[in-house]
C-alpha cells in the first residue's frame, strides 16, 4: 500500500514503515557500502583463499552499489518517489542491519555471513514485493529478488570451486 503523506522512514502505532522506493534504495546502498568498507579494512589474513573470498564479495558488493546508484540516478523518478507503507521484514531486516564483516574472519565464516546476508536481502526484496499493491513496484522488487538469488548462487559456486582448487 502506498501513502504520499508521510515523512521518510516513519512508523505509526501499527509499526508500519513509510519510505519512498528511493529511500529504500539509499538504505540498501549504505548497507552495501558498509559491507565493502569492512572488507577493505586492514588486519585480514593474507592467505590466498581469504583474499579470494574477500575480493569476490567486494566485487559483487560493488556491482550492487553501482546498480542501486544508477537506478537511483537514472531510474523512473515517479517510481522512486512512490511511498510504500509496509510492515517490517523482521528477521531479514535485522540480519541486514546487524551482519558484521569486520575482519579478520576466516574464509568459512566470511562465506557463511555473506550467505546469511544474501538470503536476508532476497527475503527483504520478496517481502517488499508482497507488501505493495502497485504492479510495477511489485515487479521491480521481484526482479531484484531474482537478481540477488542469481548473484548469491553464482558466488556460492565460485567459493565451492575455490575450495576444490
Amino acid at each position: 500500500m502506498t501513502n504520499k503523506h508521510q515523512g521518510p522512514a516513519q512508523r505509526d502505532q501499527t509499526d508500519e514503515t513509510y519510505e519512498t522506493i528511493g529511500e529504500i534504495f539509499d538504505r540498501l546502498r549504505r548497507l552495501h557500502l558498509q559491507l565493502r568498507d569492512q572488507l577493505q579494512e586492514d588486519g585480514w589474513e593474507t592467505d590466498s583463499r581469504t583474499e579470494f573470498v574477500r575480493k569476490s564479495i567486494r566485487d559483487a558488493t560493488q556491482k550492487n552499489i553501482v546498480a542501486l546508484t544508477s537506478y537511483r540516478r537514472d531510474g523512473d523518478h515517479s517510481m522512486l518517489d512512490t511511498w510504500m507503507q509496509y510492515s517490517p521484514a523482521g528477521d531479514a531486516e535485522e540480519v541486514l542491519r546487524e551482519t558484521d564483516f569486520s575482519g579478520p574472519l576466516d574464509p568459512d565464516e566470511l562465506v557463511a555471513r555473506k550467505a546469511r546476508f544474501d538470503q536476508a536481502l532476497v527475503e527483504f526484496y520478496k517481502h517488499l514485493a508482497r507488501e505493495t499493491s502497485i504492479p510495477r513496484v511489485e515487479e521491480l522488487f521481484t526482479q531484484m529478488a531474482r537478481q540477488a538469488e542469481q548473484q548469491a548462487s553464482q558466488q556460492s559456486w565460485r567459493f565451492r570451486d575455490a575450495d576444490t582448487a
